[in-house]
């Protein structure tokens, strides 16, 4: 007599199979085979079995860090991966066994040695930013040497990430990625010199944030009584000339690089004129704000007008044809200034 039996399978187990299936076109027993298979290669005690609350936490702290090469390859494992097409698939059952709830989608313009590749990671938003940087970083490390591939973009949405990459050099790859994703790196200089940046820390912390932080060159100009300027430290973050500046990237730079040195207490940017709000209580401590900041924005080829108040200092843009002449005639007087004083 024959007897039939029935096998039952779970929701979780059938997601978790799906994979496999698909890869043997629906053949259960060879897709079980690998399964099981898969999960000696990967016991329980690797996988992400603890609370998600504790997991997602986890992930959120360690968003933007790149992972050592060694920690990559074991999730990774590069000798098991040669197209992009066997990437995709051992991403699935990779992610899969992980039990991450990830939905993957590459698109390549080669299975080999593609030049563009675009990736799309659908799911929770602490992982799917932690997977974007995971196989990014996967791609331009075994790719260097080959095809390099540095990221071009990313577009990051609460349910979904996309990562665009395409041909680079190798410089520019490795660049692209600690630029998108490496964000704590500035964790590693801090290692680097632990008790410099402690001290330098509790001081700003135990002044509430009244120290003031400048270039050693504008420090020099303040002890032998001329106006400071801060042109290098714009020109090193800009990495051009202060003349090749926009006027609206220089603006930004000016706000960036007097809040956070401390020279200001805020800078306010209003269309072209900025309001820079500061703490100091002597009138010439203000007016050598005030020149200097003249004078900065006059070697970026603007004139600006000046008004200020006890605690205020505004400046609006010359842009009729009184500030063009003057402007002109500043150039052709031997390197002098608005004020008369000889510049460098």
């Amino acid at each position: 007599m024959n007897v039939s039996r029935r096998i039952g399978i779970d929701y979780e187990l059938a997601r978790k199979m799906k994979p496999y299936l698909e890869k043997h076109n629906g053949n259960f027993g060879d897709a079980l085979k690998e399964m099981i298979a898969s999960a000696e290669n990967y016991p329980l005690t690797n996988s992400s079995a603890i609370d998600k609350f504790l997991f997602n936490w986890m992930l959120a702290h360690v968003e933007d860090t790149l992972i050592p090469d060694d920690v990559l390859d074991g999730l990774i494992n590069p000798a098991l991966v040669n197209s992009m097409s066997e990437l995709e698939d051992y991403l699935e059952r990779r992610f899969g066994e992980l039990g991450w709830g990830i939905n993957l989608s590459l698109k390549y313009d080669s299975n080999v040695f593609p030049h563009e590749v675009l990736m799309e990671i659908r799911g929770s938003h602490t992982r799917i930013r932690f997977v974007a940087c995971i196989i990014s970083q996967y791609l331009i490390k075994n790719l260097l040497s080959i095809v390099p591939l540095g990221i071009k973009s990313i577009t990051d949405l609460n349910d979904c990430v996309k990562v665009e990459l395409s041909r680079s050099n190798k410089m520019e790859a490795r660049k692209s990625l600690i630029a998108f994703f490496g964000g704590k790196e500035i964790i590693k200089t801090i290692n680097n010199r632990p008790d410099f940046w402690k001290a330098l820390i509790n001081r700003h912390v135990l002044s509430n944030y009244n120290m003031v932080t400048v270039h050693r060159n504008y420090f020099e100009d303040l002890l032998a009584g001329k106006v400071p300027v801060g042109e290098i430290t714009i020109e090193t973050l800009a990495k051009k000339p202060i003349r090749e500046i926009p006027l609206k990237e220089m603006l930004l730079l000016i706000k960036e690089v007097y809040e956070t040195s401390r020279v200001a207490d805020r800078v306010d940017i209003e269309n072209d004129s900025i309001i820079v709000s500061h703490g100091y209580r002597t009138k010439d401590a203000v007016e050598k704000l005030k020149k200097s900041l003249i004078m900065l924005l006059e070697a970026n080829g603007h004139l600006y007008d000046v008004k200020s108040t006890a605690s205020m200092i505004v400046l609006r843009h010359r842009s009729d044809a009184l500030g063009r002449f003057k402007l002109e005639g500043l150039q052709n007087k031997d390197g002098r200034n608005f004020y008369g004083e000889k510049r460098g």
